[in-house]
């Protein structure tokens, strides 16, 4: 029936936040040991930088830990407060971590299956989409109140461009540490390359999706702000004499 609003009961939220602390685990240590051997392999053995490569993925590390443990805590506010109405002209998402966003059905454009049973729905433009998790409530009946809006898709485009940027994740903590410890300039050039992209992508990603909220914001611009500044570096060490240590 239409008019109706859809939650996602507790003890779902409670198993998303561990499989989010689970993950976020995952990638710390991921993160580390991609840092760790790329510096012992980039690095020439007699280079003095290495006396400062403790303190160097230390700091850079304790930087990414803090941004992604406030991510946690929005994470779980975010399907906490988790809201999607399907009524007989709209389709909205209300949460306490994003805007509210509501999707005329003849304006939308995409729903597609998203990141294993999620499903993404997608309006006009890039400011009016959100995601519904396959934890919601009553998840056959919204299936088939979005059949009967349009047909769901298989979304393989979609999930592709999620874990293209989750990869991008992994690789930025090594980045940081290799601009800051490395001076050859061969090797320099596509860790560069790697930050301008992730810089130039995520700047273009955070000013699409006005939704957010100002804390996942503030997190996400802060990691863009870090990887510009390793970029400058970067670019320095390459075509200056400009050494960091």
């Amino acid at each position: 029936m239409f008019g109706e609003t859809y939650k996602i009961p507790e003890e779902e939220v409670d198993r998303l936040a561990r499989r989010a602390r689970l993950r976020t685990r995952i990638i710390f240590m991921s993160t580390i040991l991609i840092a760790l051997t790329f510096v012992k392999f980039a690095l020439p053995p007699a280079n003095s930088s290495a006396d400062y490569v403790p303190f160097i993925v230390v700091v850079p590390l304790a930087i990414f830990i803090a941004l992604k443990r406030q991510n946690l805590k929005s994470f779980r506010k975010t399907f906490e407060s988790y809201e999607l109405t399907i009524s007989e002209g709209t389709v909205s998402c209300n949460s306490s971590q994003i805007k509210p966003t509501s999707i005329n059905t003849n304006e939308i454009t995409t729903i597609c299956y998203f990141i294993k049973g999620g499903i993404l729905i997608k309006g006009k433009d890039i400011y009016h989409a959100f995601v519904i998790p396959k934890q919601i409530e009553k998840l056959d009946e919204v299936i088939a109140h979005l059949n009967n809006i349009r047909p769901i898709e298989d979304g393989k485009t979609e999930t592709r461009k999620y874990w293209m940027r989750t990869v991008l994740h992994f690789f930025t903590l090594p980045a940081i540490v290799g601009v800051l410890l490395i001076n050859d300039k061969f090797i320099l050039i596509p860790i560069a390359l790697f930050n301008l992209f992730y810089v130039c992508y995520w700047s273009g990603v955070m000013l699409k999706y006005t939704m957010l909220s100002d804390r996942l914001k503030f997190s996400s611009w802060m990691m863009v702000v870090i990887m510009l500044l390793a970029t400058v570096l970067a670019m320095l060490k390459i075509f200056t004499n400009y050494t960091f240590l």
